[in-house]
């Protein structure tokens, strides 16, 4: 549920506090930016918890899947990483 309620939250603050009207690609790139890095630390965070999930022995895969949620934020907020066919239509 955390989740989805920062999914929600960061939409609607990211929508209308950066600019006079709303910019609803960036606040959604902002809002799946913070889900991910909400569930990434919690994967590092909450261990224990999420152990009970997997099978005995496979925590590596807890702090992997962890790690890759923390790449995924960091890309999925930056803006360049959309459609860079344009860029390279533009550039040709």
């Amino acid at each position: 549920m955390a989740p989805l309620l920062t999914l929600i939250a960061t939409f609607a603050v990211a929508s209308f506090v950066t600019r006079r009207r709303p910019d609803h690609r960036r606040a959604g790139r902002v809002a799946l930016a913070a889900v991910f890095l909400l569930t990434g630390v919690a994967h590092f965070v909450n261990t224990g918890a999420l152990a009970a999930m997997v099978p005995p022995g496979a925590v590596a895969i807890i702090y992997v899947t962890g790690g890759l949620e923390l790449v995924v934020a960091a890309v999925a907020g930056r803006p360049d990483t959309r459609r860079p066919h344009r860029r390279a239509r533009a550039a040709g």
